[in-house]
């Protein structure tokens, strides 16, 4: 994992962006590397929020294949 860069609040969510690099082993034996980035969110303590949603959870992906 990298370093993170600031993150960004949205209406009601705080957003992080964190750096990785992924080394994946196939059954076949064969390795593969990715390099993106997840982002993370999570739900500020609003009424109504289950308790759930104050934890962080990954939003989306965006990973590529190193070649």
């Amino acid at each position: 994992m990298g370093e993170l860069p600031e993150g960004d609040a949205g209406a009601g969510s705080v957003f992080q962006s964190v750096p990785v690099t992924i080394d994946a082993v196939l059954k076949t034996g064969e390795h593969q590397r990715f390099k993106g980035s997840y982002t993370l969110r999570r739900v500020n303590d609003v009424d109504g929020a289950t308790p759930a949603q104050p934890r962080w959870h990954i939003e989306s992906a965006k990973l590529a294949l190193v070649k």
